[in-house]
């Protein structure tokens, strides 16, 4: 089974709508935030400049581009048993597709969204599981914490 889902990743999210603040006697604007902009950084907790927010990373020197995207923006329902969003419109909210592998492709764009680099699509596929594999770390800021709440 072939599936083709465009991910959009240009979603505008309201902050709040235009009001008037009568504690400052002035008209506050309409304001937004892009939930769909990917955020560039390091997600490599041992580097120096790393970015626990960052969603990807260009590595120039190596050609290698990482991107760690939550599983719930690829539609997935259950990705330990490769389970995914099936069509709502035709089979209702509760539609639900079975995927042996997905493809991802990126293509980075400037300013005027002119197409800059084009990655080659790539096949992924993981095995099922019952229980994640998880490994636990220390955050840097974990001694900052127990020092100022350990007093």
């Amino acid at each position: 089974m072939n599936l083709f889902f465009r991910i959009l990743l240009y979603t505008m999210a309201a902050l709040n709508r235009r009001y008037y603040n009568v504690d400052e006697d002035k008209l506050e604007p309409f304001k937004a935030y892009e939930t769909g902009k990917l955020l560039e950084g390091n997600g490599d907790p041992a580097s120096p400049d790393y970015n626990s927010l960052a969603d990807y990373y260009v590595n120039e020197e190596t050609g290698v581009i990482e991107v760690r995207l939550p599983w719930l923006l690829l539609s997935a329902k259950d990705p330990s048993q490769k389970e995914f969003q099936g069509d709502i419109m035709a089979d209702g909210l509760d539609a639900t597709v079975k995927v042996e592998d997905i493809t991802i492709g990126a293509t980075y764009l400037d300013d005027k969204d002119q197409v800059l680099y084009q990655a080659p699509s790539k096949t992924y596929t993981w095995d099922n599981w019952n229980v994640p594999l998880t490994a636990e770390r220390l955050k840097a800021s974990y001694s900052i914490i127990q020092e100022t709440f350990g007093k």
